[in-house]
């Protein structure tokens, strides 16, 4: 928690001075004001709440694809290590009570033996699980940081498929908000 904590204050504290610099088209000089389109701004908040989709959204699908894989790769394998903690700490409380209530010597040694090596997975889960949680908030600031720095905006391409040279569909972002749809059809 600590260190998603430390990533969002570095990043917060920093955003401006790693924005890409504007090219003031009047006077030929950079005005040194920190400037991020429109589309970067949602990416970038896109990738803090999904990791991965800001970088899809600006157009680097392959890298947005890594770190989403990633960060929900360690983090769904962390939640079932904890699942396994969690059963396997119920496990060891019934092999308590059963120690507890056993009347010899023999049943109670096959119980003592089998909460020490439950015991042992409980510790082996509980290990990958902090080292998973790790990994996902690792991948988590790694996706942040490469927004900053590394992912540049390409352009916004048509989407869409040409069926034939005769008919054609597509859907190209609109200026303001939505998107265009054109069918073409040629006889």
């Amino acid at each position: 928690m600590r260190t998603i904590i430390l990533a969002l204050l570095f990043t917060t504290l920093l955003a401006p001075a790693m924005g890409q610099f504007v090219q003031d088209t009047t006077a030929g000089q950079t005005s040194g004001a920190p400037y991020w389109s429109d589309r970067r701004v949602v990416a970038t908040a896109l990738s803090a709440v999904i990791p991965g989709a800001g970088q899809s959204y600006l157009g680097h699908q392959t890298k947005g694809a890594a770190f989403t894989i990633g960060f929900f790769g360690a983090a769904l394998t962390a939640v079932l290590a904890e699942n396994n903690v969690i059963s396997r700490n119920e496990r060891l409380n019934e092999l308590d009570l059963q120690y507890a209530e056993s009347r010899n010597f023999l049943d109670s040694d096959n119980y003592w033996s089998q909460m020490v090596q439950t015991k042992s997975i409980i510790d082996d889960e509980a290990k990958r699980r902090n080292a998973f949680i790790k990994v996902a908030a690792i991948v988590w600031v790694a996706n942040i940081v490469d927004m900053f720095l590394f992912t540049d905006e390409k352009p916004l391409r048509t989407f869409g498929s040409a069926g034939s040279s005769q008919t054609t569909f597509a859907l190209t972002p609109a200026p303001l908000n939505g998107f265009n749809a054109s069918l073409t059809v040629h006889f």
